[in-house]
């Protein structure tokens, strides 16, 4: 880590690219610092610190503890899909279940 990021006060957090996200950001204290709707690409400004990011899809809730003391990309970040169809990028479907016979 270089010199000018030690002493660099905001980072920048990317959030979940999923469309039907909704995304809550909570400051150390379990303050709200911003709810909004994943979109990809999005990014937002924080100061060094201690975050839960909360990510909401479909009534599913994935909660993740994040150190900001450098950039960093939750883009994958979501909760598990469970379908008794074989529906791929579900928890519980092999890939193989989603080919044509």
């Amino acid at each position: 880590m270089s010199n000018s990021d030690s002493n660099r006060r905001q980072y920048l957090l990317r959030l979940p690219t999923n469309p039907d996200a909704l995304v809550s950001v909570l400051d150390g204290y379990f303050k709200p610092v911003c709810m909004v709707k994943a979109d990809p690409g999005k990014e937002i400004s924080l100061d060094r610190g201690l975050y839960t990011v909360r990510v909401e899809v479909n009534g599913k809730t994935e909660e993740k503890l994040v150190r900001l003391s450098q950039d960093v990309d939750l883009s994958g970040l979501a909760p598990a899909r469970y379908t008794p169809a074989p529906v791929l990028g579900s928890a519980i479907t092999h890939e193989y279940y989603s080919y044509t016979a």
